[in-house]
């Protein structure tokens, strides 16, 4: 049984492929079930669910929403969650009034330390009218005078420098970053599982590391899974991760993180779990709407 619990669709803004079409491609690739779980938005779920209903796979309802935890940016995946909760709506609608009012306030901050950003090409970049730190940072790296900036040189204008120069310069307490709303890991956590739903912690691999202390304080808080195998993840990585989830009681997901040309090598069920049984049984499990 093939599945993909990490989806991008246009409702993300650094999305691009609409739910139906992911879903007829998700069929093709004999994907049996799906999660589309957009950043901060829940906009596609009902799109997604109604579209899939009878066909041969299912969706569940998700979302992935960027976090602080203790001054680290980590990502949190919800499962099964009830997409009219109010508070989780509030919570997102939170989330992007945030953005919304710092949008002048981040590139005020990135040209003060003598990058060149042009407003238009943010926006460009990004398929909703708020951008993500992604559009920011392709609009530097397409700069030509940018390249021998001490926060640019050597990057070119591809995912992986986008991924690079966001985690050096842009993270919680980087050199460019300009705090908006964002949620605790422990708040959020708390807030998925009053809708209803399921916390697991994205992509360990790329925020996490080797500092499973991190896993440990999230296992506290109440997270349910572990997002094991991913696209980037290292055998070792995967392994790692598997065994916490096992020994800690937890299960374990994987995820390709299919944007669309975004994320080129990210495609559709390219990563699967040792096991896939646990993952969906281990959603349903703790998910009370479902």
């Amino acid at each position: 049984m093939k599945v993909d619990l990490h989806i991008h669709s246009n409702a993300s803004s650094d999305g691009e492929v609409s739910v139906s079409d992911i879903i007829d491609m998700s069929i093709k690739e004999d994907l049996k079930y799906i999660a589309i779980a957009d950043h901060e938005s829940i906009d596609n779920v009902q799109n997604a669910l109604d579209y899939a209903k009878y066909k041969d796979i299912t969706v569940i309802p998700a979302a992935e929403i960027f976090v602080s935890h203790k001054g680290k940016l980590l990502h949190m995946l919800g499962y099964g969650i009830d997409i009219k909760d109010e508070a989780l709506n509030e919570e997102i609608a939170k989330i992007w009034k945030g953005r919304k009012e710092g949008v002048k306030k981040q590139i005020d901050l990135i040209r003060s330390k003598g990058l060149k950003i042009e407003e238009k090409e943010v926006f460009d970049y990004a398929t909703g009218d708020i951008p993500l730190l992604s559009a920011y940072i392709h609009a530097i790296l397409i700069e030509e005078e940018n390249r021998n900036h001490r926060l640019v040189h050597g990057l070119t204008d591809d995912i992986d420098s986008i991924i690079t120069l966001s985690r050096e310069a842009f993270g919680v307490g980087k050199e460019l970053y300009a705090p908006t709303y964002m949620p605790s890991s422990e708040h959020l956590i708390k807030v998925i599982i009053n809708a209803g739903g399921v916390p697991v912690i994205a992509h360990p691999g790329v925020d996490i590391k080797d500092e499973i202390h991190i896993l440990d304080e999230l296992k506290e808080y109440g997270i349910k899974g572990v997002e094991a195998y991913y696209t980037s993840h290292t055998e070792e990585q995967s392994e790692m991760y598997r065994k916490y989830a096992v020994d800690n009681g937890l299960f374990y997901t994987c995820g390709s993180d299919f944007h669309g040309s975004f994320k080129p090598k990210n495609k559709l069920g390219c990563v699967q779990t040792d096991n896939n049984e646990q993952a969906i049984e281990g959603i349903y499990k703790y998910s009370r709407n479902l």
